[in-house]
């Protein structure tokens, strides 16, 4: 049976400075009930630590119990949504996310100071509505957070999603556009994106060599990561998958098709999945492997 910790142990690993203890101690305080003052304090601040450490079924779980017992209509509250658009845009519960972000968004005029979450809160409304094929929606959101974003790192990888919904949507010309004009921000995280994004954009232009080198890129990019980043290296595989087979190459298109397929469904990315198992049995039907 897992071991309860007690108020204090749970109040005190709060202040850490390892996230993995603040995690571990706002779930603990939940079981015993212990929301902090005022109420959710404890619940968002291991939500925010599990965010950081990428544990979104704990960032999922702890801001659906704060925003139960959250005092609505003050900082906290808006704070709590905007935490769990995030967590929901990021592990897969998209309806969630837009509605998590909806109550936000109406919250913003009666409380200005929550405006600093704007950006935040429009990106993972974005992702939520790409995930949802949802494109132009998507793209109104990623435009948005592009604007508000203060961040060179956040402006950037926000564009380049925005470039991704309008590619996604069939305006690959605007895409171009958007994407021409991020700057390099020296970030590997924001690089590899606007690689992963520019192998998508080339695809939808049918510079579809261009597409294989920017794909090439980001692999690479991706080196060492290729765990904590396994959903968008999928994707990414697809669109290269698409991109070679126009070259001729059936053999490695059939390989990234086939390693999307299996990532996307691993990952619960179900519209991935369907897509490239899709996919990969059409190249099998038009004898895309058969010299390998």
């Amino acid at each position: 049976m897992e071991q309860t910790i007690s108020r204090e142990q749970g109040v005190a690993d709060l202040h850490s400075t390892s996230d993995e203890a603040r995690v571990a101690a706002a779930k603990g305080l939940l079981q015993l009930g212990e929301f902090g003052t005022p109420a959710g304090t404890h619940l968002l601040a291991g939500a925010k630590a599990a965010l950081r450490l990428w544990r979104l079924a704990d960032a999922v779980v702890l801001t659906y119990h704060g925003l139960k017992v959250v005092q609505p209509q003050t900082m906290l509250w808006a704070d709590m949504l905007a935490n769990r658009a995030i967590a929901c845009a990021r592990h897969g519960f998209y309806s969630e996310a837009i509605s998590a972000g909806e109550q936000f968004l109406k919250a913003v005029e009666a409380l200005p100071a929550a405006a600093q979450w704007l950006p935040y809160v429009h990106h993972a409304m974005g992702l939520a509505h790409d995930c949802l094929q949802q494109y132009a929606d998507a793209a109104f959101h990623h435009r948005l957070a592009t604007e508000l974003h203060v961040d060179p790192v956040e402006r950037a990888i926000a564009a380049s999603d925005l470039a991704y919904s309008l590619a996604r949507s069939g305006n690959a010309a605007e895409a171009d556009r958007v994407l021409s004009q991020v700057a390099d921000v020296g970030n590997p995280f924001a690089s590899f994106v606007v690689a992963c994004t520019t192998t998508l954009v080339r695809y939808h232009q049918r510079r579809h060599a261009e597409a294989v080198t920017a794909g090439k890129a980001a692999t690479a990019l991706a080196a060492g990561q290729e765990d904590a980043w396994a959903v968008p290296v999928a994707e990414l595989h697809y669109w290269m998958s698409k991109a070679v087979w126009e070259l001729g190459d059936g053999f490695h298109a059939a390989a990234w098709a086939l390693h999307a397929a299996v990532v996307a469904e691993e990952r619960f990315q179900l519209a991935l999945s369907k897509a490239a198992t899709e996919w990969l049995a059409e190249i099998m039907d038009r004898g895309g492997i058969r010299d390998a």
